[in-house]
């Protein structure tokens, strides 16, 4: 029974360490329609928030900041729904008090509120985290979206650019990175029902919010009034192969850091198990002689 009780707080504690940490997420088909359903826990999670979440109140402000970033984050619920569902995941670790006391590890039960802690904080702090990676995963994808532009740009010697937008962007969405596949298909269907690819693109750009795809933005507007801006896609470019390079060192580089911090609870549990059962059989094989 202890052994059980050290292996679910360990594992615990391993789960909250592995998300915080952010390995790399599996690789993914490019051509990504949707975003996965939930699975499992969350189903549970959500199914048990529900009713919590018709008793929390929110200010105006923070349910419109919330609204925006779930959007952005392509999760369908409520404010009031992602916070419950932080409150549900921080109580399914409390069952386990009563558990440890009743197996004779009663100095352990702090342990299950320190993981109701760090689980709600973290569920708390998941949109941001998801926003991050997002943020990240599109840097990382600007390269191909930009290349994949620049290669159905056709010049003319002194000619004006001639290039159709929304074919660009449809070809491209055959090939999208994963990244960009729900924002490039929006913007799809802002042309075809605005016809005004000016507007759509400004659009696009408010959503993603990132400076090189302003410059694209920039450049793809000029194109479509028919300026030539070939040499300014490739500027753009070789800029976007430059900061990806650079993103993927800077997470390399702070991984392993990153991976030792975290990994100390783990340490720090497992030492403490250990001198625990220590005392317990030696204080027991005492009082037997």
């Amino acid at each position: 029974m202890q052994v059980l009780l050290f292996l679910l707080l360990a594992a615990g504690l391993l789960l909250i360490c592995g998300a915080a940490i952010g390995f790399a997420p599996a690789v993914r088909s490019k051509n990504v329609k949707s975003l996965k359903p939930l699975h499992g826990l969350d189903k549970l999670a959500y199914s048990i928030a529900n009713p919590i979440a018709k008793v929390i109140r929110l200010s105006p402000d923070t349910e419109q900041y919330l609204k925006e970033m779930l959007a952005e984050c392509e999760l369908s619920v409520t404010p009031q729904q992602y916070y419950a569902k932080a409150i549900v995941m921080g109580l399914m670790m409390l069952p386990l008090t009563p558990l440890i006391i009743l197996a004779g590890l009663p100095y352990l039960w702090p342990a299950t509120l320190l993981l109701a802690v760090l689980i709600y904080g973290k569920q708390v702090n998941q949109i941001k985290d998801k926003r991050e990676e997002k943020k990240k995963a599109q840097q990382r994808a600007m390269p191909h979206f930009v290349r994949s532009v620049l290669a159905q740009v056709h010049t003319v010697q002194n000619d004006l650019v001639q290039i159709d937008l929304l074919k660009v962007m449809e070809d491209y969405l055959k090939v999208a990175d994963a990244a960009f596949y729900q924002p490039v298909a929006k913007l799809i269907s802002d042309m075809k029902v605005t016809g005004d690819m000016e507007f759509s693109l400004q659009a696009f750009e408010k959503r993603i919010m990132l400076p090189e795809i302003t410059a694209l933005v920039n450049a793809l507007t000029g194109i479509h009034r028919g300026e030539d801006h070939l040499i300014t896609l490739q500027f753009i470019a070789k800029d976007t192969d430059a900061k990806a390079r650079e993103l993927i060192k800077a997470e390399l580089a702070k991984r392993p850091g990153k991976v030792n911090r975290l990994s100390l609870p783990l340490v720090g549990l497992g030492v403490f198990a250990l001198f625990y059962c220590l005392i317990v059989y030696m204080f027991g094989t005492v009082t037997s002689l």
